[in-house]
């Protein structure tokens, strides 16, 4: 909690002064390309946190994680899942690159991204009598 609040301190004081200077200073293009993937840390973190925090109990004070264990559970049928799940969300990990590098390679100019790209409208014929 403390974290966000703080995170939206920086954010208020210090970055938004800047949003006029901000993209003509290159040096900090940069820092900022780094910072891209701290929030999506930060809630991967945050998530760990809570986690581990809640352990040894499924419901704090009501069921605790041996007793919520299947019975029937064997580690073969935990690796398989956990391939299975690792494979599907890294093949969803390259298609999500593939379509950003294709935008990206697209440039600003395209702004319609995903739309059909536009044919210019016939020249209006004139009719002279």
């Amino acid at each position: 909690m403390l974290i966000g609040e703080l995170l939206q301190l920086v954010v208020v004081f210090l970055l938004l002064p800047t949003v006029y200077w901000l993209p003509r200073w290159r040096w900090t293009h940069p820092i900022l390309i780094i910072m891209t993937p701290l929030p999506f840390l930060a809630a991967v973190f945050g998530w760990m946190a809570r986690e581990i925090g809640r352990q040894p109990w499924m419901i704090w004070e009501r069921l605790t994680v041996a007793d919520a264990m299947s019975p029937g559970l064997t580690s073969g049928m935990v690796t398989t899942s956990l391939i299975g799940f690792t494979g599907v969300l890294g093949l969803l990990a390259v298609v999500d690159y593939v379509l950003i590098a294709r935008a990206v390679r697209r440039g600003p100019e395209d702004l319609a991204l995903g739309a059909w790209p536009r044919t210019p409208a016939p020249a209006p014929v004139r009719l002279e009598v």
